[in-house]
């Protein structure tokens, strides 16, 4: 082993230690994959620098998908000495980029916290799966999916894992608990009051499962503004069963907001099995998330998105998440915030 391809190794682990908050190593998580020996000892000699580069590449894609800019890329490798950077001072990055030292480790806080364990072992994994050139889905599927397992710090030696939270579900007693308000609700405050029913081995319900519902039954439609951002807004069969929008001011002007009253909470509620059906999808339809983009997949998402298919639908074709495309679609400077392409 060169000495660049050891600095390599121990710069990683040093990110690896911070990102865990404990010991860590490449080597833990390969065996926490359960990749067989003879994977294992390729990875670890002949395949080891091919190994680094695919780690390299899956970092800097998350990285600078998931954050504004690619600073915060720069400032975790100059600081671990990682791929090529000098390991520098705080004082000195801050010197850099003209801004405080104490902003520097701000900064690399915030991009260590994006890089959670769940993140990092899964970049591990799949960037071990591209460098033996096998099917990361097929193969790990159930130690990478991120609703049925997760890598904790208590099993990273055994290579055991742990149940995580169940998806959420509606049971009989939260159906009898639920009370829909007198007040007219937008879908975050319904969907709020949902979660503060829920088991504590659930996971929360996210939102967006129910907008993405009132979409397919033709209850909400998109549609794009004056200023060419793409909007919701109820249709009339929406209307028809309480769907309604209100103007209202805040700090940067009017704006306005769709509102569920008490007759559409009762149809969510009565259609929160349907509804649940959905969230299954969503988890299913986004399991290239996290995963390295390839310039096929990017030129499939700029074709569509030029041709007018809504987020959504590009994020099911393609299986990732529509956070996911819409930060791809940023980066390529085909549109100026995530919230642009609804």
């Amino acid at each position: 082993m060169d000495n660049e391809l050891r600095d390599y190794i121990v710069s990683l682990n040093e990110l690896l230690k911070d990102v865990f908050g404990e010991e860590c190593r490449i080597s833990s998580i390969l065996k926490f994959a359960n990749f067989s020996q003879e994977q294992i000892t390729y990875l670890q000699g002949e395949g080891l620098h091919i190994l680094m580069q695919n780690i390299d590449f899956a970092l800097r894609v998350y990285l600078i998908s998931y954050s504004r800019t690619s600073k915060n890329c720069d400032i975790l490798y100059q600081r671990y000495g990682l791929f090529g950077y000098r390991k520098q001072t705080l004082e000195h990055i801050g010197g850099q980029f003209g801004v405080s030292r104490e902003r520097i480790r701000q900064l690399q806080a915030k991009t260590l916290k994006l890089l959670n364990k769940k993140r990092f072992s899964k970049i591990v994994i799949v960037a071990a799966c591209q460098t033996l050139k096998i099917d990361v889905f097929e193969t790990f599927a159930d130690k990478i999916e991120t609703s049925e397992t997760e890598f904790t710090s208590d099993d990273r030696m055994s290579g055991a894992i742990r149940k995580k939270k169940q998806p959420f579900s509606m049971t009989s007693q939260m159906l009898s608990n639920y009370v829909p308000a007198d007040t007219p609700l937008s879908i975050s405050e319904f969907v709020k009051r949902l979660n503060q029913l829920k088991a504590d081995n659930m996971k929360k319900l996210p939102y967006r499962t129910v907008t993405d519902f009132l979409i397919k039954a033709e209850l909400l439609e998109t549609y794009t503004n004056s200023e060419g951002v793409v909007r919701k807004r109820p249709t009339k069969l929406g209307l028809s069963i309480g769907i309604f929008t209100e103007e209202r001011n805040g700090s940067n002007g009017t704006y306005t907001v769709i509102l569920y009253n008490q007759e559409a909470q009762k149809f969510l509620i009565d259609s929160m099995e349907v509804i649940l059906k959905g969230q299954v999808d969503i988890v299913s339809e986004a399991e290239l998330q996290g995963s390295p983009w390839t310039s096929a997949q990017e030129e499939c998402m700029v074709d569509l998105f030029q041709k007018n298919v809504s987020v959504s639908e590009i994020s099911i074709t393609l299986k990732r998440t529509p956070e996911g495309i819409r930060a791809r679609l940023k980066k390529l400077g085909l549109i100026e915030h995530r919230q642009d392409a609804k």
